[in-house]
């Protein structure tokens, strides 16, 4: 910094610090000083004038924003009406909350202020206390809050809603369809496209929502646009939630869906004042509607005073010039991470995609570059290309194996929802072939044909793991478990349980049999040999979806095999003619994890298509054991 920028930073520091100081929260005044002047003159930024803070990848938007909220509730004096600190995932909300409780102590967010998702904003003080309201349910003795379907399910009881379509053999279900913003039918099923895309079938679909909502049911879809519907119709309520909350804040706005950003222009009508932050080039929801262009064109018509973030504290400038390249940013971003790896950006070229190969390489290169296996992750558009390259570690491991992989994943793994999901199809697949003699269906976690509901044995799941919570970790009174010990304590557990089983279960005592220890291994530890069939799993394969958010020490990006994934090709990274922005927008949010590794690997290359991968930024090697850490 000049001494011109010295003395805006001290002056800044010193407003801001003495401010926060105030609330009588101990913390180290070093994370303050160390902000940059772009981070401290958001967080100085007027509150009563709306702001569209653009913040890269890595550059400290949640400690800003956890901050920015302590600063502005250090000043705060009404004790009715406040601010609301809204983002779209519960680990995103607990961040903000962290960094809340850190600066500010444990009751400067409480009441009356919020921080939290979008969502449980939406449900707790619009939707489920007004939808009434506009859907005419009458409730059941007193009690007018509606059940939440989710979007995909197809229960039974669903069928009595059916739309009455003319001559259509296709069960059209409530949850198969939703409103846009602007009242038009939109297919969530592509079976009925042909009916929902046919305007003389527009009165039987309106028919068939507006019964299942005065029914008192609706989809999470459906609570926002009757949200939307509830703010546009009655005045008396956008005013009092407008009074309630006079300002609110939006993390990660590129993710805002268009009747959100219709629910958040009913409000500004009634003098709200909205701030959004976020990175509109993340923006990878576009099956939800989402357009960041849409946002651009909010974030103008509302007149935002537009803010800037531009330096990256996550990766090394080599990975921040290769995002760069592929979103063709106009704006420079400065990497601060100092790179450990060389090179940090690879072009890795593979012969075939056999079995578990290409994650072999990734992890024996993690080993050798001594980087935390649990901070890398191969990442990829689809689950299919990661079906082709993740470990089957499922395939031959028994019921008490599959029972023990699904507590680890449950209890011991990081938490996101690829863990979660593991969880449920390792015990739904061990509870399928223990009671129910392997008879489910894969695609809904195991779930036996006896049970007609997915959703309720997707819940039976969560209860079951829930319960089981005492037999993780493998060990008792401090000492490991063998398979052994540990069968016998599951199979306390699950002679128990079986009562809670759903129906058409099989009896206990013809299959208490099964849960024995593996063989061969009834006197080796639990915890040492769990993951011996596959040496790799350690090494998390997800979604680029899934890793959107997340800090990871090193990534590699597998690109499909061919064009058909829709945005998982390579090609579909680099394409500028196409006209799909986002799927240059999917390599860009997989490209920015990593802090000190960034591989991507491709089937064999033409040279013409090499050189359009090098000219980001990307150097090609034929072995990954020459990616080595520089002698210093």
């Amino acid at each position: 910094m000049n001494n011109a920028e010295i003395k805006i930073h001290g002056r800044l520091l010193v407003k801001i610090s003495s401010r926060i100081l105030q609330l009588g929260s101990s913390w180290d005044y070093n994370e303050i000083a160390r902000l940059t002047i772009e981070q401290l003159t958001f967080i100085n930024h007027r509150l009563s004038i709306p702001c569209h803070l653009t913040a890269c990848p890595g550059s400290g938007k949640t400690e800003v924003v956890g901050i920015k909220t302590v600063y502005e509730l250090s000043k705060w004096s009404d004790h009715y009406a406040g601010i609301a600190v809204l983002t779209f995932t519960r680990n995103a909300a607990d961040e903000i909350n962290e960094r809340i409780i850190r600066y500010g102590g444990s009751l400067v967010s409480r009441h009356p202020h919020f921080v939290g998702t979008f969502d449980s904003w939406l449900h707790g003080y619009i939707f489920q206390p007004f939808a009434y309201r506009f859907t005419k349910y009458d409730g059941k003795q007193g009690d007018r809050r509606i059940r939440i379907i989710e979007d995909d399910s197809r229960a039974g009881f669903l069928q009595s809603f059916n739309a009455p379509i003319a001559g259509n053999h296709i069960p059209v279900l409530p949850t198969s369809f939703s409103f846009s913003v602007q009242g038009e039918p939109e297919t969530l099923d592509s079976t009925i496209k042909p009916i929902i895309v046919d305007p003389a079938n527009r009165v039987a679909l309106k028919c068939c929502k507006v019964r299942f909502w005065k029914a008192g049911f609706a989809t999470y879809q459906d609570a926002e646009f009757i949200s939307c519907r509830v703010l546009a119709s009655y005045d008396d309520i956008a005013t009092r939630i407008a009074k309630r909350f006079p300002v609110i804040i939006i993390d990660e706005c590129q993710d805002l869906s268009p009747a959100q950003l219709k629910l958040l222009e009913c409000l500004i009508a009634k003098g709200t004042i909205v701030h959004i932050v976020g990175d509109l080039d993340q923006s990878i929801y576009e099956f939800r509607k989402v357009d960041p262009v849409m946002i651009g064109q909010f974030s103008d018509r509302f007149k935002m005073y537009k803010r800037i973030l531009s330096s990256n504290f996550r990766s090394s400038q080599a990975i921040v010039d290769v995002c760069c390249n592929i979103i063709r940013t106009g704006s420079r971003v400065r990497g601060h991470r100092e790179s450990v790896v060389a090179p940090s950006c690879v072009l890795y070229e593979y012969d075939d995609l056999v079995g578990a190969d290409l994650t072999g390489k990734f992890k024996q290169l993690i080993s050798a570059l001594q980087l935390d296996p649990r901070r890398c992750a191969i990442v990829a558009r689809g689950k299919s290309t990661l079906s082709k390259i993740s470990p089957q570690s499922d395939i031959g491991r028994t019921i008490v194996e599959l029972f023990a992989a699904a507590l680890n994943s449950f209890y011991g793994a990081s938490g996101k929802s690829d863990d979660v999901k593991s969880a449920f199809e390792q015990v739904g697949k061990a509870v399928s072939h223990l009671a129910f003699a392997g008879k489910g269906n894969p695609q809904w976690f195991y779930c036996p044909e006896s049970v007609d509901d997915p959703i309720r044995w997707r819940l039976y799941l969560w209860s079951l793991l829930k319960r089981a919570g005492g037999l993780f970790p493998f060990e008792e009174n401090g000492r490991p478990l063998t398979w052994s010990k540990w069968a016998a304590k599951l199979k306390s557990f699950l002679g128990s349980e079986w009562v809670k089983l759903p129906t058409g279960a099989s009896p206990w005592d013809a299959q208490q049999g099964k849960v024995r220890a593996p063989s061969k291994a009834a006197n080796v530890f639990v915890r040492d040999t769990l993951y011996q069939r596959s040496g790799i799993s350690r090494i998390r394969a997800t979604t680029i979806h899934d890793a959107k958010g997340e800090t990871l020490d090193a990534v590699m990006l597998v690109s499909s095999a061919d064009k058909r994934s829709q945005g998982g090709h390579f090609e579909h990274w680099i394409d500028h003619s196409s006209g799909n922005e986002e799927h240059r927008r999917f390599a860009y949010v997989a490209c920015s994890r990593p802090r000190h590794l960034l591989i991507v690997a491709t089937k064999k290359l033409s040279s013409a298509q090499r050189a359009s991968l090098t000219a980001l930024g990307l150097v090609a090697v034929t072995d990954l054991s020459l990616v080595t850490i520089p002698a210093r």
